[in-house]
């Protein structure tokens, strides 16, 4: 380190009016200075390095002014000085210093070279400025964050923000559980795109109001889940964070998902009838579930049991009589449209819009695996609403419970 070098320096002495206001102003900042010579060895420290390090001039003189580091980091700051006076580029370093009472103290450093009209560097000039009261406070802001960002991870909900203008900056891991889809697929206004079209004007009018006034955002909307492929309901809810001002500088907010509270009742007690009916011995299951949809959910189901060649046998039906026959006829026409097959290979429920005259809609759910399958089929007549992409979301669960009673 700095090879044929000094470890001292001459300290020299200034004289006149001029010298005088020179050290008067080094005394009289806040700062810890100090001055070098071209080599690097120091020659001058002003009242702030004295009385905060202990050391005089003399003892800090050279390279003594090292031994107020702290020995960890004595070796970086060595060699950024030695950088800095082979290149003649400033001196730039973030380290502890230690004060007379044995205690040390965040600082940053910075020296930059004087230099004659040629250009060739004459003298250092460099100051330590205390930077330790806002290291700490960052250190305790990152602390935080992480405590932050734990407790959102263990939220069973999605926690977002946005900026002022509206545009979501961050998503928590509530939003992959709830969604499906990636935290980057939900940042700026991508979350849009997952919403029902039928939702997504509305929706927009009511967050452009809030943003425009300030008031709290709330709305119920249906997403496109990514698991399942259907749309889902949800909960958004969110509040302004001002200034001191009272600007808005931020939206926090939290969307819930509320599929369940969303459902009709009648695809409630379809799912209790479910349940109880898990309990039921299995050869009289098909027939509950059957049973069960028609009081419920449904104005007719036919339960078809497919082979591992391929036949198919009717396990249970219920409902309206001429609907069953209309079932029963349509099946063939399903399978022969791709729709029970699309329903075995996707796993997902599937439904058909208005299939014969009688039948407004009817519903494909597929229950198990190869070569033990059940295949559900559910009709609703020309009185009764059509079946929504959210009751695939109830037949879902069906499927799930049948398959664990019947196939388990």
């Amino acid at each position: 380190m700095f090879v044929g070098r000094a470890r001292s320096a001459k300290i020299p002495t200034l004289s006149g009016e001029f010298a005088a206001h020179t050290l008067a102003l080094a005394d009289a900042l806040p700062y810890l200075l100090w001055t070098a010579n071209a080599d690097g060895l120091a020659e001058f420290f002003n009242v702030a390095w004295r009385e905060y390090t202990g050391l005089s001039v003399q003892e800090s003189a050279g390279l003594g002014w090292f031994a107020a580091l702290h020995v960890d980091d004595v070796e970086e700051a060595v060699f950024a000085w030695e950088r800095a006076t082979a290149t003649g580029e400033p001196y730039e370093v973030r380290h502890r210093v230690g004060s007379r009472d044995g205690t040390y103290r965040m600082m940053s450093g910075r020296a930059i070279a004087l230099r004659d009209a040629d250009g060739k560097v004459i003298k250092w000039v460099g100051t330590y400025a205390d930077v330790h009261d806002a290291v700490e406070a960052a250190a305790r802001l990152e602390r935080a964050n992480l405590r932050y960002r734990a407790l959102l991870e263990q939220i069973p909900a999605n926690v977002w923000t946005a900026n002022a203008e509206g545009d979501v900056e961050f998503v928590s891991p509530g939003w992959t559980a709830l969604s499906g889809w990636s935290q980057e697929a939900a940042l700026k206004k991508g979350w849009l795109t997952l919403i029902h079209p039928n939702d997504r004007d509305k929706l927009q009018q009511l967050w452009r109001t809030s943003i425009q006034t300030g008031l709290p955002y709330e709305a119920a909307f249906r997403y496109l889940n990514r698991r399942t492929g259907y749309y889902a309901w949800a909960s958004n809810k969110a509040v302004a964070v001002r200034d001191a001002d009272g600007n808005v500088v931020q939206w926090i907010g939290v969307s819930i998902d509320i599929q369940r509270r969303s459902l009709d009742a009648s695809a409630f007690r379809y799912l209790t009838a479910v349940g109880a009916a898990t309990s039921r011995p299995r050869a009289e299951f098909w027939g509950e579930i059957a049973r069960s949809a028609v009081s419920t959910f449904a104005d007719a189901s036919v339960i078809n049991l497919v082979s591992a060649s391929g036949g198919t046998s009717e396990a249970a039906a219920a409902g309206d009589p001429g609907l069953i026959a209309d079932l029963r006829a349509i099946a063939d026409e399903l399978r022969a449209n791709d729709l029970v097959p699309r329903a075995i290979r996707s796993g997902r429920p599937l439904l058909a819009e208005s299939p014969s005259s009688a039948v407004r809609s009817a519903m494909c759910v597929a229950v198990g695996e190869p070569p033990n399958i059940g295949v559900i089929l559910l009709a609703r007549g020309a009185s009764r609403a059509p079946f929504e992409p959210e009751d695939a979301g109830v037949m879902t669960e069906v499927a799930e419970r049948a398959r664990d009673t019947v196939f388990a």
